[in-house]
């Protein structure tokens, strides 16, 4: 599905979302750029069933899909159940216990007598799966040739399984396991997250100091070859998947620069500033986010919340902590969600200091943003007014015309 973005390492997020339509109340341009053309034109709330208040993304242009949990599949898995819904949160179809869904046509969850299943939502297709489900650490679905990679326990091995056949195969070696999340950018190269642990010890003190790192390696499955690319700060990483060009971009934040990494170009990457948005301190962090961050289906701009988060005293400074809002570290304070393009520009969308919004996903055809407002847990559609280039004209949204649902 072109646009698809994924936000993936699911140990990082816990998505609770922001009634009718609300004024705009600024937009504050940082830096004069095309990003002037982009004006917010109508806020309309969602209603959802409350347990369905984890998460969210839009699907074709005119569903929008919501997550909650389900139960435990093992100590690493989760369970879900899906709802599809309409724009005004009319619900189109439900599933449940299910395993993995990335937004597109495939689907694995589990069935009535517990074993794993392979659902193609748009042909009906059903198939059962052989994977060991007691000691599944990873799994992915291979978007290039339609297999399945996964790992089992803390081993060091990739596995490929081949839904025709029924059957697995070893795919790579890796030198360490206990991998966080793998994920296939080509049809010979596999990304991995693992994280690495670093013990100093300082005369005259008897407890070590523990330091965590968050690598994103790469492995080509040809040359049986990994090599680190790159690592991940406290803000996370945003994935997107264009599935027109079968092309992944994903972004990391490193020393105030967004950086942006194409699979087609691995060690060509592109960077954007964004220090002058970000303040790291003692006692808060406020900046943007790329948990909660998308990007547009043409992959040249991200939309971003810029979160106020405040620190507990129990707060440790030298362990590796993700900045989440649900996080026992850190308290929510604000929140507000801003556009920048791959030049360093940036623009910002709300202004509004008493909410906290985080962003979940922008449509496929770029004039809406799905967000949240994280204090009264309710979702928000976001119609935007922006340059179509084919027509050279601005695409105009009417207020007037759009939804307003209260519970």
């Amino acid at each position: 599905m072109a646009g698809r973005i994924f936000f993936v390492l699911l140990l990082f997020f816990s998505f609770y979302i922001a009634p009718g339509k609300e004024p705009i109340k600024g937009s504050n341009i940082k830096l004069n750029s095309g990003l002037t053309k982009i004006q917010p034109v109508s806020i309309t709330s969602i209603t959802i069933p409350k347990e369905y208040q984890s998460g969210g993304y839009l699907s074709n242009g005119e569903r929008i899909v919501f997550r909650a949990p389900d139960k435990e599949l093992n100590y690493n898995f989760q369970l879900s159940k899906y709802i599809i819904c309409n724009k005004q949160g009319g619900i189109i179809k439900k599933f449940d216990r299910v395993l993995l869904w990335e937004g597109g046509d495939l689907i694995l969850k589990l069935n009535e007598v517990s074993s794993l299943l392979l659902i193609n939502l748009e042909t009906g297709f059903q198939k059962i799966i052989d994977i060991n489900l007691r000691d599944l650490s990873n799994i992915s679905i291979n978007t290039f040739n339609r297999t399945i990679i996964y790992t089992l326990g803390i081993q060091n091995i990739i596995y490929e399984y081949d839904i025709d056949n029924r059957r697995s195969q070893t795919l790579i070696k890796l030198k360490n396991g206990a991998l966080l999340h793998l994920f296939q950018i080509s049809p010979d190269e596999i990304i991995y997250i693992r994280p690495e642990f670093k013990i100093k010890y300082y005369p005259y003190e008897y407890d070590p100091i523990i330091r965590i790192e968050v690598p994103l390696f790469v492995a080509n499955v040809k040359k049986y070859r990994c090599v680190e690319l790159t690592k991940i700060s406290r803000s996370g990483i945003l994935f997107h998947f264009d599935d027109e060009n079968r092309q992944i971009t994903f972004v990391v934040e490193e020393n105030g620069y967004f950086k942006i990494i194409s699979s087609n170009r691995l060690w060509n990457h592109k960077k954007i500033k964004v220090s002058h948005l970000n303040r790291d301190t003692r006692k808060s962090y406020e900046g943007l986010l790329l948990h909660y961050s998308s990007m547009n289906s043409e992959g040249n701009l991200i939309v971003s919340s810029r979160l106020k988060l405040l620190k507990k005293k129990k707060y440790d400074p030298d362990r590796f902590q993700f900045y989440i809002l649900d996080s026992e570290m850190l308290i929510p304070k604000a929140g507000d969600i801003y556009i920048l393009d791959l030049k360093g520009n940036s623009k910002q969308i709300t202004e509004t200091p008493d909410q906290i919004e985080v962003v979940c996903d922008w449509s496929p055809k770029g004039n809406e943003i799905l967000y949240y407002e994280y204090n009264s847990k309710t979702f928000y559609l976001m119609e935007l007014e922006i340059s179509d280039k084919s027509k050279g004209k601005p695409i105009k949204i009417s207020p007037e015309k759009s939804l307003k649902i209260l519970p």
